[in-house]
This record gives structure tokens, sequence and C-alpha cells, in this order.
């Protein structure tokens, strides 16, 4: 509440018991203006008096509906009503002692008071800063103002362009950068900072937002001229709409980025994307597409959309968007709006990846790189001669290490003894397998038609006909490809069914028979078809 009314004073309790009606404000008050009244007087019936018999309604406090232009019509009001004994209920000392307080408030508020809130405007030269007014008179013409610096910004820049350049583009491709660290210093020293901003339909939206506002929409139409101005407005200013955009210290939006997000199909359409045209080839651009990025990403929106004419699809391609959309087409068919002549462009995000310090991050990963391709240089500078005459001279006929230049010391002996019985002992698993009662989920691949997604999930599947396929084609030379192929079988059940359905069960089941036989048949081999930590929770297990 208001200051007064929080003290629970004789005034507090005037203000918030006797809210005049518009008849009887205008008997007391002449001069009060009647349509800002009726509009204050049914508001504040609306959102403070009628709550408090209607429960149905939100209460509201009356200080975040009003400000202090309200306070005052209500000092106006309750001023009159002391002066001709409208209050009985508060005693001659009580209104002896108010009235002079409430006629010392009011001419505070009146008072013109020079806000330190305020935004600090730069006034082209030729223009002056308006005069402390009324409040009223002031705040029209700094509006006022700030239209004719816009239009003024706007007349210039696009004047120093046609003296540069035949043919604007939004982006300028293919142009020497500065040092990549210039935009981190300016940011970590509060030069330039980045906000996410959009248009409220609420009264009290701050004015820093609207000047913001004003300037990227004045920016947006001198860097994209082929876009219809009132287009322009009409998206910058719709409640739907955010923009990332980038301010200067002491120049106000340099930048921006205006985006629709679509939250429940987890993707935004970026609409428009500019920077000022004195502020290119500083590394601006990536950098607030790299903000806009990280904030997406703390959204959950995960795809980012944009149709982007001839001009700007370079630029685009160095943010990694690709035209070659990763995003299904249901998802956003009929959300986004489509452009002629330009092309549908997409970027798919990483959820733990920070697109800020990708820059920093991949400039390691190429030092990385870098240092381990010289140590494999280093050490390929010794070559070692072929060993084709050593086939010839043994034609038709295996070799021995001792034949071979450099094994001279391994003996024959210490080769793998090759398992005689490994084929027999895998169709004697398999034929096992095969017979058991659980395994009827396992005996030939999932359907992709009854299954669909299965194959989308799972990118190696494996089922017991492909692996009797491989045996008789002589695939497994030994007993790790075999017991690798059990091991991938029994996981992709695991990971595609839950615990609780029966497929889960019957793998889990057939996975016991599978241990047991490798175990028997393969007692050294280091790898087995292992059981899942969680077993199924279905009955009867």
């Amino acid at each position: 509440m208001w200051v007064i009314s929080a003290l629970n004073n004789p005034l507090g309790r005037i203000l918030f018991r006797h809210t005049g009606s518009v008849r009887t404000i205008l008997y007391l008050v002449p001069k009060v203006d009647r349509v800002q009244y009726r509009l204050f007087y049914t508001r504040w019936m609306y959102y403070v008096v009628l709550p408090q018999q209607f429960k149905s309604l939100k209460q509201y406090e009356a200080v975040e509906i009003f400000g202090h232009k309200g306070l005052m019509m209500f000092l106006s009001f309750a001023l009159c009503q002391l002066r001709q004994g409208g209050d009985v209920q508060n005693s001659e000392h009580e209104v002896f002692s108010l009235v002079p307080f409430m006629n010392s408030l009011l001419g505070f508020l009146e008072a013109p008071v020079k806000s330190a809130t305020k935004v600090k405007m730069v006034m082209p030269h030729g223009l002056n800063t308006p005069s402390a007014l009324s409040p009223d008179v002031l705040e029209t013409k700094a509006f006022l103002g700030f239209l004719v610096i816009a239009k003024a910004t706007r007349v210039t820049i696009t004047a120093q362009i046609r003296k540069t350049m035949t043919e604007f583009a939004a982006f300028i491709t293919a142009v020497p950068r500065l040092q990549k660290a210039l935009f981190q210093i300016e940011e970590k020293k509060g030069i330039i900072e980045f906000k996410v901003i959009g248009n409220s339909l609420e009264p009290f939206q701050s004015r820093e937002t609207t000047v913001s506002l004003l300037q990227l929409q004045s920016l947006f139409s001198v860097q994209l001229p082929k876009m219809p101005k009132e287009y322009i407005t009409r998206l910058v200013f719709d409640d739907r709409h955010r923009s990332m955009v980038l301010l200067k210290k002491g120049k106000g939006v340099i930048g921006g980025i205006c985006f629709r997000p679509f939250s429940t199909q987890g993707f935004i359409e970026i609409v428009f994307c500019a920077i000022t045209a004195n502020e290119q080839v500083k590394g601006y651009g990536t950098h607030l597409m790299n903000h806009l990025k990280d904030y997406q990403v703390k959204c959950g929106n995960y795809h980012l959309l944009t149709f982007a004419d001839e001009f700007a699809i370079g630029y685009f391609s160095k943010q990694g968007f690709s035209e070659k959309v990763e995003m299904p087409r249901k998802l956003y068919q009929g959300y986004i709006k489509e452009y002629e002549g330009a092309t549908l462009m997409g970027c798919q995000l990483h959820p733990q990846m920070r697109y800020t310090e990708f820059s920093s991050y991949m400039k390691t990963v190429r030092d990385l790189h870098q240092a381990i391709a010289d140590v494999k240089r280093q050490n390929k500078s010794r070559r070692y001669g072929g060993i084709e005459h050593v086939f010839r001279q043994h034609s038709g006929c295996g070799l021995r290490f001792k034949d071979i230049p450099g094994l001279e010391c391994y003996n024959d002996d210490d080769r793998p003894a090759k398992d005689a019985d490994l084929e027999s002992k895998m169709k004697l698993i398999l034929k096992k397998l095969n017979a058991d009662k659980w395994s009827w989920p396992f005996l030939a691949p999932v359907d992709g038609e009854m299954v669909p997604e299965y194959y989308d999930y799972i990118e190696y599947p494996m089922d017991l006909k492909t692996m009797s396929e491989r045996l008789k084609s002589k695939y497994y030379i030994h007993q790790r490809l075999f017991i690798a192929d059990l091991c991938r079988m029994f996981a992709n059940c695991y990971s595609f069914n839950g615990c609780d359905t029966e497929y889960y069960r019957c793998g889990y089941r057939l996975n016991k028979l599978a241990l047991e036989l490798v175990t028997k048949h393969f007692p050294s081999s280091t790898l087995l078809p292992k059981l899942p930590d969680v077993p199924p929770t279905l009955d009867g297990q």
C-alpha cells in the first residue's frame, strides 16, 4: 500500500474508506479531469474494493495498481471532504492536524522532481532536452523528442550508408575481424550488455523498455530496407515476440534479434536480426547470437528456425545454421512465417554447451589436436622397409614370426591357440537359447511397422535369428564377437523397455540362461553377458 495507508492513521482511513463516486468527486473537486477520474474509479473498484466482497476476484495492493497520480486524486478529494466536514468519524483534533500535513504532501507531489532512474537521452546536434514543466507536459515532450531523435538518427545513418555502399545488407560477411576478445572485455567492464525485452500490454511497462523497443524498431527499419516499416513495428511491439538487444554505454541499442518463442513445440522463430552499420565487423553479431543460444538453452528451446535472405545466409551459416533442418517438419509447419525468396534454416542446440564460451573451447580443442598431431609426426619420422619380398619367398604358405624382419625374438608358440570346438559351442548355446520359453521376443528382428520408433532409438539391433545367420557365414572367428552380440541384444532390451514390462522380464530370464551357458562353455572369457542392476518388477520372477 502507499506509505500513508501502511501507517494505519486517520488519513489512511479517509483515503481507503471514502472513495467518492464520479459525481461526488466532480462536485467537490471541479478541476479534476472527468475521463481520467472515471477510469481511475473503475480500476479502483475492480482491483481493490470488489475483491474484498467477491473472493473469486484477485485482490491487488493499491501500490501495484496506482502511482503518485492516484494518491494526488485521493488527497484532493480528502482535503475537500475534511474542509466541508464530510468525515464525521474523525475528531476535530485529528482533522486539525491532518489538513496542514495533507496540504504539504500534496504540494510535494505536485512539484516537478527529476527522477534518478530516467533514461539519459543523447540529443543530436540542434535538439534540446525538454524543459521542466508539469509532469504531463514533460512526459509528452520527452516522448515526442525521442521520436525526433529516432527519425534524425535514421536519416543520418541512411545518408552515410548511401555514400559508402550501393546496396546494403543486414550483415556483411567475409570481413576481417578485430581481436576476438574485444567484446568480452567490453562486456566485463560493463560497456555493453545484453537484455531480453518485450512489449507488455500492462500500463506499467518501464520507460527503459519502451525506449529500447523504439530504438530497436528504428535500427531494423534502417538495416532491413526491404522490410515494410509497419510490419517491423507490428512485430517488434507484439506482446508475443521477444527481443535480445545489445546495449552499448552512451549509444543505446546497437543490435538486436527479434524472435517469437514456441515453447510447446520446443523452438523459436528468428524474425529480425541486425547490427548497426558503424558497429559491424567487431564480432558483436556472433556474440549476440551466442547469448541468444544460451538464453534459449535455459528456456528449454533447443531449435532455432529462421527464413534468411541471400544477404543473411552467410551470417547464419557461420552461426551454425543449416538448410537441412533437424527438427521434424510437423512440429513447426503452420507456426512460422514464410517469406518469398528466403531460405529456411535451422540450428539445433546442445543442452550442455555454453555458446558464449564456444570459441575459446574450440581453440583449446584445436590446440590439443595440433599437439597430438605434432607428437605423431615425430614418431612417424622413422621408416621401415616393406616385406613384400618375404611374401614372394613364402608364396602359398603361412609366415612364421622369425621370417618377418623385426619379429625374430617372437616364438610361434606365443600365438593364442584356436578353439577347435568354437563353432559347436556357439551352435549349442544358440540352440538352448532358442528353445527357452522366455526367448519369444528375441527369435526374430523387431517389426519396424509395429514399433516404428524402435530403430530410431536403437542404433545396433540384434536378435537370435541374426546371430544364427552370422554363425553360418563364419562371422564369429572369436568367442568375444559372439558374446558381444549377446550383450548387445540384452542391452537393447533393457534400454528400450521399462523394468515393469513383459519384454524386460523375458530379457532378464533369458539373460540368466545365457550367462550360465557362456560361463560354462567359455570359462576363460573376460566378457560376459551380465545381468542389469534393476530386476523386473512384474510378479512371478
